[in-house]
């Protein structure tokens, strides 16, 4: 009987395992996250700034609950990431080397504020976030405070057809509806999945924000390549890189379209088109006239080309910084004193306040969180990664929160967890069955 237990618990097709204390340790976390939404939406629709004291209340409760559990840390590649992104931004500001601004601490805050909610998730062992209970509750808050600033036609950025709602500019309109993605389950109805696809497509539409198009599109054909067994990293960077180049090619031959010609498709496309056209002033020494490249487009299409020179002068200032500077960056929050503004630019504004170890420290986090994720759920990192290649995604702690929690739990299934324990089961069943086996043999010889 020993011997054919295990084998009948390790079928192909075997059920999820049903741990009882998974789902509850999500109400705590998820009731404040909503909280936190909540508090942002009202002071949203009074016109007060109320965002900081909900994250505030939030990072206290999570404190004040779960801050006992965050220690001892285990050793991992992880937690030497975490170290070293807790640490290394504090090497300027003892070398007395950093840059210090009015609006310095805020960024401080907010940047340790994420990698405490990676230490406060860690411990618990969370169930993934679309497997919890309170995944309706908190498609419907962030629905809502999206659907909020719309009905309040709040606009942004110099262009009233770019939807900003109630966040401060469009693009953290688009980044907080990538959230949607999040709670959406594989074996959820075909109806279902694709309508929230097209919910979360429709709301970047409207956010005009060029770079979470761009992000969607290409994580979406990674999660068509990885989906085959085998593929390799080569591929899926070629087939990105060409779906890229198509989309490109596409928006500059069909921009003479009368359906191109309005709206955000065709802002989009006069981003595309004018950052083209001025490629060789970008990558020369020679000034270049926004004024002069925006007639006929519009105030806002030059978005862009601002990125591409903006950067380029960030990276030259972080470059000619000296050794220090280098390799631990001019200080958290020294972007806006020495540059005039943010680079718009995650990776490049890592690279430039935390220097070239600092950002390395970072991505060590991110891409060992990324290893430890199923595979059906990496696409979704993969689309975050991406749009912080044209924004300040670190400045909106209530969308990274979010991105944390998926992260953090994806990497800990429900039925994976199970499967292990059952097959280190089978194999203590297996080992005490050739124990008694040798004993019997020797107690016949």
């Amino acid at each position: 009987m020993l011997g054919q237990m295990p084998l009948q618990m390790n079928t192909p097709r075997m059920p999820a395992l049903a741990l009882p204390y998974a789902s509850s340790r999500w109400l705590l976390l998820l009731a404040a996250y909503i909280g936190y939404a909540a508090i942002t939406l009202v002071g949203g629709l009074a016109g007060i700034g109320l965002q900081a004291i909900g994250a505030g209340l939030f990072i206290l409760l999570l404190a004040a609950r779960y801050g006992s559990l965050i220690l001892p840390l285990r050793k991992n590649l992880l937690t030497l990431g975490l170290l070293f992104s807790f640490l290394l931004p504090l090497v300027p500001l003892l070398l007395g080397t950093a840059t210090i601004g009015e609006d310095s601490a805020t960024y401080i805050i907010k940047y340790y504020a994420v990698y405490f909610v990676i230490l406060v998730c860690l411990p618990l062992r969370l169930p993934p976030l679309y497997e919890s209970k309170l995944r309706v509750p908190l498609f419907i808050a962030i629905l809502m405070l999206l659907m909020a600033g719309m009905l309040l036609a709040h606009t942004g950025m110099g262009a009233s057809e770019r939807m900003k709602g109630l966040f401060t500019n469009p693009n953290n309109f688009a980044l907080m509806a990538m959230g949607l993605l999040f709670v959406l389950r594989e074996r959820d109805a075909w109806y279902v999945r694709w309508g929230v696809y097209g919910l979360v497509g429709g709301l970047i539409l409207l956010s005009g924000t060029a770079g979470a198009m761009l992000s969607i599109i290409i994580a979406l054909g990674y999660r068509l390549i990885a989906a085959g067994r085998g593929r390799k990293l080569l591929i899926i960077l070629l087939v990105a890189a060409g779906l890229l180049g198509m989309l490109v090619a596409a928006l500059l031959l069909l921009r003479d379209q009368p359906f191109m010609q309005t709206g955000p498709i065709a802002k989009t496309t006069a981003k595309v088109e004018i950052a083209y056209n001025n490629l060789e002033l970008v990558f020369s020494d020679k000034a270049v006239n926004f004024y002069q490249a925006s007639i006929g487009y519009g105030d806002d299409a030059t978005s862009a080309l601002w990125r591409l020179v903006h950067w380029k002068e960030t990276f030259r200032t972080w470059q000619q910084g000296g050794w220090l500077c280098v390799l631990f960056g001019n200080g958290l929050g020294s972007s806006v004193p020495l540059m005039g503004i943010l680079p718009h630019n995650d990776y490049l504004r890592f690279l430039f306040e935390l220097g070239l170890l600092g950002l390395l420290a970072n991505a060590l986090v991110w891409c060992t969180l990324f290893r430890q994720m199923l595979p059906a759920s990496r696409w979704l990192l993969v689309m975050m990664a991406l749009y912080n290649v044209s924004e300040n995604n670190f400045d909106n702690f209530l969308a990274l929160a979010l991105l944390v929690f998926f992260s953090i739990s994806a990497r800990q299934p429900i039925h994976v967890l199970g499967r292990r324990l059952l097959d280190t089961y089978r194999q203590v069943a297996l080992r005490c069955e050739e124990r008694n086996r040798h004993s019997e043999l020797a107690a016949e010889g």
